[in-house]
């Protein structure tokens, strides 16, 4: 599921903010979130290049990163 959100929302337009993805304002992750169910990609642009930071998963108002809670 991860991977098909990425390869869907990811190739084209990337920057763009959509029900998928949003802009993020200045935290310690990345500054922009791709939203695919509960999972949450975040990622970088540079160059025309995306690259993934962290993948993590909400749980209500809380999100896990590799097994720990993350503030944002």
């Amino acid at each position: 599921m991860i991977i098909s959100g990425i390869t869907t929302h990811l190739p084209d337009q990337p920057e763009v903010a959509n029900k998928h993805k949003k802009s993020l304002r200045t935290n310690p992750i990345a500054p922009w979130e791709l939203r695919i169910d509960i999972y949450r990609i975040f990622y970088r642009l540079e160059n025309a290049t995306v690259f993934i930071i962290a993948v993590g998963h909400k749980v209500h108002n809380k999100l896990y990163i590799r097994g720990k809670e993350v503030a944002l």
